[in-house]
């Protein structure tokens, strides 16, 4: 049985991280955040109690992350006239898990 508890304290680390190192941009409705994929994976790999697909299939499934595709992790942005593949974190997830996760 996998630990919920486990994907959700991941994805509060890695968006806080992403926030802290001004890694992570705002859509203009503030309902998504905007990190490279590549780093995302990156931040990913460090632990190991699920591979990297596994951890973004979790993430996509319970909605924290947003995709145009059932079967993709990534979203193309347009970001300063530039398209871009992002995670595109849900705000009000990554909020209420915060909330819910404090230290």
């Amino acid at each position: 049985m996998k630990d919920l508890n486990k994907y959700a304290l991941e994805y509060r680390k890695v968006v806080r991280y992403a926030l802290k190192e001004g890694l992570a941009i705002y859509n203009n409705n503030l309902s998504e955040l905007y990190i490279n994929h590549e780093i995302v994976k990156k931040l990913l790999e460090k632990d190991n109690f699920d591979s990297v697909n596994g951890k973004l299939s979790i993430w996509r499934s319970l909605k924290w992350i947003e995709v145009y595709s059932k079967n993709r992790f990534i979203k193309k942005v347009k970001v300063e006239k530039k398209v871009i593949n992002v995670i595109a974190i849900n705000v009000e997830i990554f909020n209420t898990l915060n909330l819910l996760l404090e230290d």
